[in-house]
């Protein structure tokens, strides 16, 4: 029997269609809050579990757990909003709210770093820049930039932002969902603001992604339960997902089709075939 990524991998579903594929639980491939998700060359999905305190990641094809980071040695229990990953090096970068901190480990659950408690951040979302560099969502009202060993670069003004949430960066911009002001902020990598997107449409702006040209971008706008999609200069091209998704909070493209998007939500994890 098929499963539900390889039926839309093999164009089953209808354009609009909305599959879910991994339900609420404490068990492996189970979620109780999922939130940032990160997908891998590989194929897989690194997904924040976040009361459930762990990240796992994910063999979309077989639709099982192949591997989960858990960390019991900070002061209060680990809990995980947003990942990135840096291939090149085997290191997990992990937004944790609850120790407010970023937790940086190995594949093996291995602690290699901690940073951002110096900062007093209160992390949400978190990205890799093509340069190396990591940008995190400080819901005390920044965008905080800091390179792989966890020093602090720069920080946008105060007032710039209100309540930043996700992140996704290119070569050229930086990207921030603010939840305070209901739009998407771009940024040049200096931290300078550009332009703002999505006004009148985003009524709880949340995680985002990068389309397949990366000409646009799709946001998860939490309180319309729906994702929106935008081209990088603004423009306004169409909801996604309206009447089939519960608060969608972070979402990926799949690598192997453009067509798929993989959306948190509360306690399960959907495909939305766009």
């Amino acid at each position: 029997m098929q499963s539900d990524v390889e039926q839309v991998n093999q164009g089953c579903p209808v354009k609009g269609s909305v599959l879910e594929v991994f339900g609420e639980g404490s068990m492996p491939a189970n979620f109780d809050t999922a939130w940032g998700i990160f997908i891998k060359n590989s194929g897989q999905w690194v997904i924040c579990d976040r009361f459930n305190h762990r990240v796992q990641v994910i063999d979309p094809i077989k639709l099982c757990c192949d591997l989960i980071l858990q960390f019991h040695a900070f002061p209060n229990p680990f809990n995980p909003v947003d990942v990135t990953v840096d291939e090149d090096n085997d290191k997990y970068f992990m937004s944790d709210y609850g120790n407010g901190q970023v937790v940086v480990s190995s594949g093996q659950s291995k602690i290699l770093n901690c940073f951002g408690r110096k900062e007093g951040i209160d992390p949400r979302g978190i990205c890799l820049s093509p340069d190396g560099f990591i940008f995190i969502g400080d819901y005390n009202g920044y965008v905080r930039k800091y390179n792989k060993s966890g020093e602090h670069i720069a920080r946008t003004e105060k007032g710039q932002v209100s309540l930043p949430y996700g992140l996704i960066v290119n070569k050229k911009c930086i990207f921030v969902s603010d939840k305070g002001r209901q739009c998407v902020h771009v940024l040049n990598h200096q931290m300078q603001s550009i332009r703002d997107i999505g006004k009148g449409h985003l009524k709880g702006p949340m995680g985002l992604c990068f389309d397949h040209q990366q000409d646009g971008i799709y946001v998860c706008d939490d309180n319309g339960n729906r994702v929106v999609h935008f081209n990088c200069d603004g423009e306004f091209l169409s909801y996604k997902g309206q009447g089939q998704l519960d608060n969608p909070h972070y979402i990926a493209l799949c690598k192997d089709n453009p067509y798929i998007l993989v959306v948190t939500q509360a306690h399960c994890i959907k495909l939305l075939y766009i």
